[in-house]
This record gives C-alpha cells, structure tokens and sequence, in this order.
C-alpha cells in the first residue's frame, strides 16, 4: 500500500514537472517570436530562454509552426472561450442589460490584461504577411463580435437601440476597449498617462464606455436609460474572468 502510493506521488509529481516545462516553452517563445518574428525564430534561442533541453520543443510541439500556433491560441484566448450568453440566461435580461454585461465583461477583462507581446508578435505576423491572424479573426474573433451584433439588433427590433451599422457599433466597442487598454505602456512616463490612467481611471473608463454607447445608440426623441445590473450578474462575471485570466497566465521567466 505505502509502494502504491510512493508511485501515485512521483507520477503526480512526474506530470506537474512536465506540465512546467511546457508553459516555460510556451512562454519563452512568446518573448522570443514577439522579439524575432516566426522567420526570426530560432529553436535553440527558445530553449535557452526556457533552460530547456531542445528535444523537449520536439518532444511537446513537434515543430516551430505548432509552437508558434499554440502561442497564438492562448494570446488570442482561443481555449479560453465560454459561453457567456448561456451564463446569462437565468437572468432573462433585457437587449439593453446583456449589452450592459457585455460591456462590463469587455472593459473589466481587458483591464490591464493587454499582454505587451501581443501587439508585437501581431505587427510582426503582418509584416511577414502570414495568415494565422485571418484564420484565429474567422474561427474564433468573429463569432465574438457577432454575439455582441446580435445583441444590438435584436435591441434593435424592440425599439431601445438605433443604429445605422450593427456591426460598425461593435467595432467602434470593441477599439474604444482594446486601444485603451493596449497604449498604456506606450503612454507611461507621459504627461498624459496621469490623465488617462490615474487610480480612478478604470471605473471612469467604463462610465465612458457605457454612456457613449447608450448614447450613440439611443433611438431619436428617447430619454437615455442605461440599466443597472443585478450584483448576483456582475459577481458571476467578475468570477468568470479570474478564471479566464488564470488560464491565460504566462510564466515569468
């Protein structure tokens, strides 16, 4: 029984070692293609940066493409999806209250999650006129951005919301968020990051986007009215992105 269970110890341990290396490999080539680019890439630099033997890049990616793939999943969130609208449901919301939590999850998760290495390794695949991006943006982007255009449009149809472009409204959402988010860096040790990113930026930040939305979206000759949401709602969502953001960490290395 002891001779049992001193194996199930070493084969737990065995596992968590290899599940290790793994995420220094993942995480050593995110720098390094973010640095190099995929053509500029090298195995053994990822490997050094990982204290790794190469083999162990062979062993659990095979190639530098399915590295490189595997790290463009997890900058993008692609196994991170979840099915919010379903999360939802037991609230029976409203057209303008899903838009509500569809705005507080946005601007709350992208809340210094902005990884610096993303917009990198982004202008370093378009320079190198790869298609990752466009397939990532088709399979796993676009059915993101269309719940959000459903959401406007069937808002549309109970007459709370007035828009010329669905779809336009989504985009102008979803770069309002990710441009706020990901200059922060570019504007640190500036005279206008104290003004956009001071202690109270995030919840001014959301005020915002909130009421520029709502605004915009406003049919004519209607008061604006933007809900509130159930405290229930928003700790689920608040829930939902620790563990999202969990599943996204890198290791520092």
């Amino acid at each position: 029984m002891v001779k049992k269970s001193g194996n199930i110890i070493k084969a737990r341990a065995e596992a968590d070692e290899k599940l290790l290396s793994r995420e220094r490999i993942l995480s050593a080539a995110k720098r390094v293609f973010a640095e190099s680019g995929y053509q500029g890439a090298r195995l053994g630099s990822i490997a050094r940066k990982a204290s790794v033997n190469q083999a162990l890049i062979h062993y659990y990616f095979a190639s530098k493409d399915n590295l490189y793939q595997e790290v463009l999943r997890r900058l993008f969130g692609v196994d991170e999806i979840i099915d919010l609208p379903g999360r939802f449901s037991q609230w029976s919301l409203s057209p303008a209250e899903q838009l509500m939590a569809a705005l507080y999850f946005m601007v709350h998760f992208h809340h210094d999650g902005i990884d610096p290495d993303f917009n990198k390794i982004v202008a370093r695949e378009i320079a190198e006129g790869r298609a990752n991006i466009k397939s990532l943006v088709s399979i796993y982007i676009l059915p993101r951005i269309e719940t959000i255009e459903s959401i406007i449009l069937n808002g549309v149809k109970a007459g709370v919301f007035e828009t010329r472009h669905p779809m336009l409204t989504v985009f102008n959402i979803i770069s309002l968020v990710i441009s706020y988010e990901s200059n922060r860096e570019n504007y640190r040790d500036t005279p206008l990051f104290g003004r956009l990113y001071n202690v109270e930026s995030h919840d001014e930040f959301f005020a915002f986007v909130v009421e520029y939305i709502f605004k915009a979206l406003k049919p004519e000759g209607k008061k604006l009215k933007i809900p509130e949401l159930p405290e229930t709602l928003t700790a689920m969502i608040d829930s939902t992105i620790m563990e999202l953001k969990q599943r996204q960490k890198w290791l520092e290395l």
